[in-house]
């Protein structure tokens, strides 16, 4: 007769366990050893033990297919690791030959519409006379003004994010869609 001890948060547990661990016999004895302790909230503070009894069969050890894939399951999940080692060790630094420049998502319909409503915010705020430029780069769209609009740099700095916001808003209202980390930037010298 052998026997096993298992340890698990609940008695039906630890039995479950032990008859997995047995191999599933047909008959099987149990003996509690210690019952579990809960704490006042109701989580495991001390494990249930039981012992599983149980006859061992003698029979001639033949897998069944599912045994058998999960052998070789097993044996993957240990072996792979260490391969993954040696492939980190093998890696050599990589290279650059060219650099990638990576296309803006601002179109050029939506870069001119931007460009046509700051053009028309300018001319209704009487401030058509001062000459601006416009980049983008990255997920950014910048307009850059030759002169300052306001004298007050803090209202100024109010006005260029209240811009940006109407600006974006406005975009999204014509395209019809979201322009998550698109961004409009304005400044001056």
């Amino acid at each position: 007769m052998k026997s096993i001890i298992q340890e698990a948060p609940s008695i039906a547990k630890a039995i479950e366990q032990g008859w997995q661990k047995a191999g599933k016999p047909q008959s099987f004895s149990i003996k509690i050893l210690e019952l579990e302790e809960k704490n006042f909230l109701g989580m495991t503070k001390k494990p249930a033990k039981v012992a599983f009894f149980f006859e061992e069969k003698s029979i001639p050890v033949k897998k069944t297919l599912r045994q058998a894939q999960d052998d070789r399951r097993t044996r993957r999940r240990q072996i792979a690791p260490a391969k993954r080692v040696e492939k980190k060790q093998e890696k050599k630094p990589r290279q650059i030959t060219k650099k990638t420049v990576k296309k803006s998502p601002w179109t050029d319909q939506m870069e001119s519409s931007a460009k046509k409503w700051t053009q028309d915010m300018l001319h209704m705020m009487k401030f058509s006379h001062i000459k601006y430029s416009t980049t983008t780069f990255k997920n950014n769209i910048k307009f850059h003004f030759e002169a300052p609009l306001i004298k007050n740099k803090n209202e100024q700095k109010i006005l260029f994010s209240s811009f940006a916001l109407l600006l974006m808003q406005t975009l999204r209202n014509k395209f019809k869609k979201q322009f998550r980390n698109l961004n409009a930037v304005f400044t001056t010298d």
